[in-house]
């Protein structure tokens, strides 16, 4: 069956089910590495690059570029991966607020304000400034 093309698309229809192809073999190999290590929060990556490929997938499918995965991203998806992250981490990011800030502005561009205590404030913040040249 043809995938349809979007018109912005960087590669082919059949160039992204080589890279698919690829990436489940690699998936694949790292998974089977992983579990000799024995961490299974090392393990749980597979699981995050397993959801970026089904994401990757469906935007194949509909014919979009492996770079528009925001066609195809629903809550769902990014809950699973919000898991995953828990998983790896623990409480690692929210144990201080300039440590989740950090991981916030990086993924979102939000940062976490430490008010009394425990109580967090989340804001938007402007992307950081270029250095010329």
């Amino acid at each position: 069956m043809t995938q349809p093309q979007a018109a912005n698309a960087i590669t082919t229809p059949a160039e992204r089910e080589e890279m698919l192809a690829v990436m489940r073999r690699a998936k694949d190999s790292f998974y089977f590495m992983a579990v000799q290590v024995g961490d299974h929060r090392f393990v749980e990556f597979a699981g995050m690059i397993g959801e970026y490929i089904k994401l990757c997938e469906a935007a194949h499918e509909k014919g979009y570029d492996l770079t528009e995965l925001h066609h195809v991203m629903r809550p769902y998806h990014a809950h699973y991966v919000g898991e995953k992250i828990g998983c790896i981490y623990g409480t690692t990011f929210y144990r201080e607020a300039k440590t989740l800030s950090g991981f916030l502005a990086a993924v979102v561009g939000l940062e976490a304000h430490e008010l009394e205590g425990s109580t967090l404030t989340i804001a938007a913040v402007p992307p950081p400034k270029k250095e010329p040249g």
